[in-house]
């Protein structure tokens, strides 16, 4: 994606965590589900160093509804109470 490479060019982790997590959005509607749960994942582990609870708390619960819909049901539950 060039937005991804132009930031990591400018060397933004909060720009870089935010597009992962629009781009995590974005497959998600549009049924990508193994690149969204990539993104969000990836988003998650900036998310964590920079301590930016909206994302976390957004990206845990797009990666648990995406598990719900593969029926993976213990991922979904452990997502939503982390």
């Amino acid at each position: 994606n060039e937005a991804l490479i132009l930031i990591e060019k400018i060397g933004s982790q909060d720009l870089k965590m935010k597009a992962l997590y629009n781009l995590g959005y974005t497959h998600t509607k549009t049924g990508k589900l193994v690149q969204a749960e990539k993104e969000f994942k990836d988003a998650l582990q900036i998310a964590e160093n920079l301590n930016d609870k909206e994302i976390l708390y957004n990206s845990y619960t797009e990666l648990a509804k995406l598990q719900q819909q593969a029926g993976k049901y213990q991922e979904a539950y452990e997502h939503i109470y982390k």
